[in-house]
């Protein structure tokens, strides 16, 4: 069996693995329901991708595609946000009198973050009358993606064809 000294560090061994459980506990759906968000994110991001490449016929391969940087992002912005929840959770239960579930209002402000950016996605480059409206008020990332290609060029060359495409319909 264990002597006394093995039995005392595995009481306060358990009692501390307990311990961080029971704090990280309540947070395990708020941070779940986050993910979801960022996964929800990641795919209107994608999607954005397939459509700006289908109206400027980029032909670049790799154009469009969820790259290990762009997941690197992803990962990192997970990471901060268990973090901030986790310390959110912990000022909570540990410096607050009375709790006021600050980690669910930090996850409300994530989650309000991630639904404006999915909403971005989803309008740039989108001829739908809903798309339209919400690109009055939004930014249109469709012009990150393009940063590194010659904007001008791409429209030029779309116009041409568009121009040539009607020609032909006339004729």
């Amino acid at each position: 069996m264990l002597n006394s000294t093995q039995s005392l560090i595995l009481r306060y061994l358990s009692s501390f693995i307990i311990g961080c459980i029971g704090i990280l506990e309540p947070t395990i759906n708020v941070v779940f329901l986050c993910l979801v968000f960022i996964i929800m994110d990641i795919y209107s991001a994608w999607d954005l991708g397939k459509r700006v490449k289908k109206k400027y016929n980029i032909d670049k391969e790799d154009f469009g595609k969820f790259s290990s940087e762009k997941a690197g992002y992803a990962f990192d912005t997970l990471l901060k946000l268990i973090v901030l929840i986790l310390g959110a959770n912990i000022i909570d239960i540990l410096l607050l009198p009375k709790s006021v579930n600050l980690a669910s209002y930090v996850a409300v402000a994530f989650c309000a973050w991630e639904m404006w950016s999915i909403l971005e996605n989803f309008s740039s480059e989108n001829d739908k009358g809903w798309a339209k409206l919400l690109q009055k008020v939004m930014v249109n990332k469709a012009k990150r993606l393009l940063d590194d290609l010659d904007i001008e060029e791409i429209i030029t060359e779309v116009n041409k064809d568009k121009k040539e495409q009607n020609e032909e319909i006339i004729n």
